[in-house]
């Protein structure tokens, strides 16, 4: 099993979602994985505010990290 699958089943990461890029430095001991999403991928929104529901195309993305911190 390659290194970005391996993480996807670990991390029940699933469709539309993908592992993009899996880097580890040994030096700084950081493990950095990079998800995304393929083009067109619709997600499920819901504001009750609002009255909104639906499937919606993502148009606009923002890189974001999250870090574990021990």
């Amino acid at each position: 099993m390659l290194t970005k699958e391996l993480f996807e089943v670990a991390l029940n990461v699933e469709e539309p979602w993908f592992i993009k890029e899996v880097k580890f430095d040994v030096e700084r001991k950081r493990l950095d994985i990079h998800i995304d999403f393929h083009k067109g991928s619709e997600f499920y929104y819901e504001s009750k505010e609002d009255n909104i529901s639906g499937k919606f195309k993502a148009y606009d993305t923002q890189e974001k990290e999250w870090r574990h911190l021990n």
